[in-house]
């Protein structure tokens, strides 16, 4: 039966995909370790330059961790994968290795390899969600060039990029600016994002003094989205009262009547405007 999500009703938010990416050096690595209860998946192999390391799993190959179980994330609450390009070669090889027939005479993937590649990842992220986990992915940048402006966006190969940025939830770019590092969600002129949570350019403190950092960036976007759902509940159902209230009106005075009633009565300009434009 289809399940129907009025537009009144709140989508609880559990847990997000945050995709980051900037230059190699800058502390992507450092801040994914910042997370609550992380795991990395050090595809990279990386792991070992970051100050602030936690426990990791130097994958090897796709096989090790395609089929991640809950119990064996148990005591996390955050995958962390470093970096989204390396795991894309890493499946990319797991899936050649299965079959030869996905790859060209020019050994690179055949348009039926692209696809299932995409499919792998995003099968790999939603189950991953599955478990109640977030989850956050990092990415080397990359620049592009479009007329005289460049555009820094995250590398990531082929079609597999829309792909993540699809099932991403807030996409920053992380880089060094004059007063220190700052993570920006904000799509621009120079760079890629995806802000759902609306944040203004972050600050990226000193680890040693806040370990928890992206972790706190992470709960504060959930509970934004949240609040905003239900903030979209509470007017749906105001105006849904409203509306009951001219359907029973029986003529112009009491139409008149609720004109007044709804200035009088409603704080909130969101519903205001939507009861007023009933009441018309």
């Amino acid at each position: 039966m289809l399940k129907i999500v009025k537009k009144g009703d709140p989508l609880v938010v559990d847990n997000l995909v945050v995709l980051m990416y900037g230059e190699p050096g800058v502390g992507k690595t450092s801040l994914g370790f910042s997370t609550n209860k992380p795991l990395v998946l050090d595809f990279d192999h990386g792991a070992h330059r970051s100050a602030f390391r936690g426990d990791s799993v130097q994958v090897e190959s796709w096989g090790e961790i395609s089929g991640l179980t809950k119990a064996e994330l148990k005591g996390y609450d955050t995958v962390v994968v470093d970096t989204v390009g390396r795991q894309l070669d890493y499946i990319t090889r797991g899936l050649a290795e299965n079959d030869q027939r996905l790859l060209n005479r020019n050994g690179g993937l055949t348009m039926n390899g692209w696809g299932i590649l995409k499919s792998t990842f995003t099968a790999w992220i939603n189950r991953v969600q599955t478990f109640g986990l977030n989850v956050v992915l990092t990415a080397h940048v990359k620049e592009e060039k479009s007329g005289d402006d460049v555009i820094k966006r995250p590398d990531i190969t082929g079609g597999s990029y829309m792909e993540v940025m699809k099932c991403a939830d807030l996409v920053g770019y992380l880089y060094r600016g004059p007063g220190g590092t700052l993570l920006d969600f904000n799509p621009s002129d120079r760079w890629i994002g995806k802000n759902a949570a609306e944040f203004a350019p972050l600050e990226i403190p000193s680890l040693h003094d806040a370990g928890d950092c992206l972790g706190q960036v992470i709960g504060n976007a959930i509970s934004i989205m949240n609040e905003r759902n239900h903030a979209s509940k509470v007017v749906a159902d105001e105006v849904t009262q409203w509306s009951g209230l001219v359907k029973q009106a029986a003529g112009a005075e009491d139409i008149n009547s609720l004109k007044e009633k709804c200035v009088t009565e409603i704080d909130d300009q969101a519903t205001l405007q939507q009861v007023k434009k009933l009441i018309s």
